[in-house]
């Protein structure tokens, strides 16, 4: 299952789209996620909210759900890394139609 996934970080004059991810798409969604987090690492954020239309990365990032995908857990690994330099993150559910 090949996905593609395009993402923005809202507020910043940075454009950070890439497409054409030969992965499935919960990976896809996940390294959208890492980007994201990278974006806000590099300008210096530290207070954080994510809105996100993966039911399943939300849950996973918000530890109401495990992750039980090895494809899935070294992307998960990474992003908890990354966002222990926040000194707060949220998480959201915003369903796709929504968004």
């Amino acid at each position: 299952d090949q996905a593609s996934s395009s993402h923005l970080l809202k507020g910043t004059d940075l454009d950070l789209r890439q497409t054409d991810f030969n992965i499935t798409n919960n990976v896809a969604q996940y390294k959208a996620y890492i980007i994201g987090a990278q974006a806000a690492v590099k300008i210096g954020l530290k207070n954080v909210k994510v809105y996100g239309d993966s039911n399943l990365i939300i849950n996973q990032k918000s530890q109401m759900w495990k992750v039980r995908s090895n494809s899935l857990a070294a992307s998960q690994a990474h992003l908890v890394d990354l966002v222990k330099g926040f000194t707060h993150i949220t998480y959201t559910y915003l369903p796709y139609e929504e968004n």
